[in-house]
């Protein structure tokens, strides 16, 4: 799929990346999100993080595991989807997946 196709199906609601929200999760005004993208080996070595993101870790070899404080509003979570889409695209990097509250835990 184009960057162009997951970002217009991230703002018309339709992409698979909305199964991951569960706003009522939300206990505070600011949450902790993960964000996953996958890498090659050469890329995971060079990688530094968007400005206020950290590396969590990096599992599976080349998929980075990011993270960052941010509002669990759906506009706000939009808007990093779009943002970590253009990121991932612009850095010859893939969007695998992102999440918030319990699913962090596990």
């Amino acid at each position: 799929m184009s960057n162009e196709k997951a970002i217009d199906e991230v703002r018309a609601g339709s992409s698979l990346a909305w199964a991951f929200y569960h706003p009522e999760e939300a206990t505070s005004i600011e949450a902790q999100v993960e964000v996953r993208l996958n890498a090659t080996p050469d890329a995971v070595a060079a990688f530094i993080p968007p400005r206020g993101w950290s590396v969590d870790r990096v599992q599976w070899g080349d998929t980075l595991f990011l993270r960052r404080e941010q509002s669990l509003g759906r506009g706000a979570v939009e808007e990093m989807l779009v943002e970590m889409l253009q990121y991932a695209a612009s850095n010859e990097l893939q969007f695998h997946s992102w999440m918030h509250g319990r699913d962090l835990d596990e």
